[in-house]
């Protein structure tokens, strides 16, 4: 009991940490955690990550996130998964409405207001 409180501990502390150098867990993970736009890093990548921004506890960690212990990644929505699921949807629209995401930098700003969803402001 005493360790899983420091396991899920662990887990809050790395949260906290991730929403004060990035606002907020997702947009650590698009920009440090995984940069190339995976929604999964190994283990060693996520300690890795740890030890960069001097997070000492990422064993406890990797046992929080995954309980079980017989993972080899830890995924996105394992951090927030109302977040994880907000981008997977605005990834899915980005890739039908322009066929992949990088190309909505191509778009001019009046196409991408024709093409907005009508369920976004709900979202």
């Amino acid at each position: 009991c005493r360790r899983q409180r420091r396991e899920l501990q662990a887990v809050v502390d790395f949260i906290r940490a991730l929403r004060e150098l990035h606002g907020n867990e997702v947009r650590a993970w698009r920009r440090a955690i995984a940069p190339s736009g995976d929604f999964e890093v190994s283990i060693v990548e996520l300690k890795r990550f740890c030890r960069q921004i001097g997070f000492e506890r990422s064993a406890e960690l990797v046992q929080g996130l995954d309980p079980a212990g017989d993972a080899e990644f830890i995924g996105l929505e394992q951090l927030t998964i109302r977040g994880a699921m907000l981008l997977s949807k605005v990834r899915a629209w980005l890739v039908e409405t322009f066929s992949s995401c990088e190309a909505l930098w191509d778009c001019d700003e009046a196409v991408v207001r024709r093409r907005r969803p009508t369920s976004a402001s709900s979202a």
